[in-house]
C-alpha cells in the first residue's frame, strides 16, 4: 500500500493549497480519507471534514452546503469507494458539483479501478489517484496519478500515468 500512499502524498502536495485561507474539503470517511487527513496534517495544509451520515454515500446536497457554508474551500477530495464498508459515492455528480464552484476536484480510485466504473472523460475531475493491484490484482507497487486537462504535472517518483 506504500505505493498509493506515494501518490496520495504527491497529489496533497501538488493540489492541496497552504494558507489559512485556502482549505481541502474531504468527501469520505474511510481508511483513504483518514490517510490523507494525515497527510495534510503533517505538511500543515488546512482540511475540512465533510460531514456525512454514517454508512451512507456523500450526497450532491451535502457537497453543496459545505461549498456554500465554507467559501475558503479551493480543492475537493472525493474517496470514490471506501474499502472499509464498500460504500460507492457518486463522484461524476459530485465533481461536476464542485468544478461549476470552481473549485480543484481529486478523486481517490486506489479502491474501485477495474471493480466500479468512473468516467474520466466526461467528470470534472482535475486528478484521480489509482493502484492496478487492489481491484484488478495486477503487481503490487505500481501507483498511478492522472492528472486531467493542461497545468499539472505531478510525480510521485514510482509510476505516474499522465492524461493530458
Amino acid at each position: 500500500n506504500m505505493s498509493g500512499m506515494a501518490a496520495l502524498e504527491s497529489i496533497a502536495g501538488a493540489l492541496c493549497p497552504a494558507g489559512r485561507k485556502r482549505q481541502t474539503l474531504i468527501a469520505g470517511s474511510g481508511p483513504c480519507a483518514q490517510q490523507l487527513i494525515s497527510i495534510l496534517s503533517h505538511i500543515k495544509r488546512p482540511w475540512q471534514p465533510l460531514k456525512v451520515q454514517a454508512l451512507k454515500p456523500v450526497t450532491g446536497k451535502q457537497l453543496a452546503r459545505a461549498l456554500a457554508d465554507v467559501p475558503d474551500i479551493q480543492t475537493v477530495y472525493l474517496e470514490h469507494v471506501d474499502p472499509a464498508t464498500g460504500i460507492v459515492n457518486p463522484v461524476e455528480e459530485l465533481a461536476g458539483l464542485a468544478h461549476d464552484a470552481g473549485k480543484t476536484v481529486i478523486v481517490d480510485a486506489r479502491y474501485s479501478l477495474g471493480a466500479v466504473p468512473l468516467d474520466l472523460s466526461s467528470a470534472h475531475i482535475d486528478a484521480t489517484i489509482a493502484v492496478p493491484w487492489s481491484a484488478i490484482g495486477a503487481v503490487p507497487g505500481v501507483s498511478s496519478v492522472l492528472p486531467v486537462g493542461g497545468g499539472v504535472s505531478v510525480s510521485c517518483g514510482i509510476f505516474v500515468l499522465a492524461n493530458q
